[in-house]
């Protein structure tokens, strides 16, 4: 399981628990669900790897870090989507 990412956060238990309550209308599941992604990329992308690149600012040349590949989401089923739009 070294994929597995389990965030442990007080906003997210917050949230997870606004999700559980069966009284929570749609628009407002949809909107919690991409504010969780939304917590939850800076923990599972800190392991991506970067690359060094020459770059000019206004006053000078220097080097900068990039991602060394592309990230590609794909939605898995209906929740899904809201995460998605959390993630970006």
């Amino acid at each position: 399981m070294k994929n597995l990412k389990i965030v442990n956060h007080p906003l997210v238990h917050h949230d997870i628990s606004i999700l559980r309550d069966r009284r929570t209308p749609p628009d407002r599941f949809r909107q919690t669900v991409s504010r969780i992604a939304g917590l939850m990329v800076y923990e599972v992308t800190k392991g991506l790897s970067l690359e060094t690149h020459s770059l000019r600012t206004p006053l000078e040349k220097t080097r900068g870090k990039r991602l060394s590949q592309e990230i590609v989401l794909v939605p898995v089923l209906r929740a899904g989507l809201p995460m998605v739009e959390g993630f970006l």
